[in-house]
């Protein structure tokens, strides 16, 4: 399938778009050939970046190994995390953050339990917003944003609040890692109920993916036992006006 048929609207953008996919905890590059492959210069798109956001140093060097072998592709690795301040964090060693927004006291908590399972090495490692990373780089079109982040997403989510009405589609993580992570800003426990509600209350649209099907959970949709029985999946978020969600609208 194509991509201009997928998405409706070209990847490209419309014309005197500065366009931008963004992989927020990109790790090794798994998802590098898909991006290569469905967006940027193989697809005649000449003004577009290919933002590669990781703030793990442990992962930097196979990242960058794995970039290398697309040479012709407009990648750019970010070497931050993303966060909900544009500054500097600490983050884990495996690359969780330690302490967003200067939570201390709740931080230390999921640091403690954290440290139990061996992953006691933290380092100071730049922070940035996506609000922050799509201004400074001009980007007006970003087709796709995908967000692995081991259970901060919802920062990744929330830090694109000004942002969204140019951005068509974010995939991200569920899982009741939202719950035990004490170190998020917001407090100790993060719902899905909450996170669909900030994507209505912007008009985006969400679904929970499956491996066969996707289920409309905003608005009328969402039922509490979606949060009663969070397991590791997958999630998409969609802007209503995008062209991706009049195809969507046909099959769910």
């Amino acid at each position: 399938v194509s991509t201009q048929s997928t998405w409706g609207r070209s990847p490209c953008g419309s014309p005197g778009d500065k366009v931008a996919v963004i992989d927020v905890g990109a790790n090794t590059g798994q998802d590098v050939a898909y991006w290569a492959r469905e967006f940027g210069h193989s697809k005649g798109c000449q003004q577009s970046t290919i933002f590669l956001v990781e703030g793990s140093d442990k992962v930097l060097p196979e990242l960058r190994k794995t970039v290398s072998k697309f040479p012709r592709n407009p990648f750019e690795i970010v070497s931050a995390v993303v966060s909900n301040k544009t500054g500097h964090e600490t983050i884990l060693g495996h690359g969780m953050l330690k302490g967003a927004n200067d939570h201390r006291k709740a931080s230390e908590a999921a640091f403690s339990n954290v440290r139990k399972k061996g992953f006691a090495t933290t380092h100071e490692v730049s922070s940035i917003t996506l609000d922050e990373l799509i201004a400074r780089n001009g980007i007006t079109y970003v087709p796709f944003v995908k967000s692995d982040t081991d259970g901060f997403d919802p920062i990744v989510m929330f830090s694109a609040a000004g942002s969204l009405s140019m951005i068509d589609a974010i995939v991200y993580e569920v899982h009741d890692e939202w719950t035990h992570y004490r170190g998020m800003p917001w407090g100790s426990r993060v719902t899905l109920k909450e996170v669909t509600d900030f994507f209505e209350a912007h008009g985006w649209e969400s679904f929970l993916l499956g491996t066969t099907h996707s289920i409309r959970h905003s608005g009328t949709y969402f039922d509490p036992v979606y949060d009663a029985h969070r397991f590791w999946s997958n999630a998409l978020a969609i802007r209503k006006g995008s062209d991706l969600i009049k195809t969507l609208n046909l099959l769910c």
